[in-house]
């Protein structure tokens, strides 16, 4: 009997490009709970979360992380003086 050809998965656009003036592929600076300050690429946003809008980054040294809007910068020194 023949087999039915699996179809593949088209790779979906996200929804959100843009929050709080970061954009997917923005490189940033992000502080976490414990004042470690990460750097990474912009590749996911969550604008409805119950602590306040969040961006996900992909870092080098941990992976992926989550991070609050407020605690995240364009520029390292920023977030030292927070």
């Amino acid at each position: 009997m023949p087999r039915k050809k699996k179809t593949k998965i088209q790779p979906k656009e996200p929804a959100i490009k843009e929050l709080s003036g970061f954009k997917l592929g923005d490189f940033v600076f992000g502080k976490d709970h414990i004042n470690k300050i990460y750097d990474g690429e912009v590749v996911h946003f969550y604008p409805d979360n119950k602590e306040g809008p969040c961006l996900m980054i992909i870092t080098r040294e941990s992976g992926y992380r989550v991070f609050l809007t407020s605690k995240c910068s364009f520029d390292k020194k920023d977030l030292s003086k927070k």
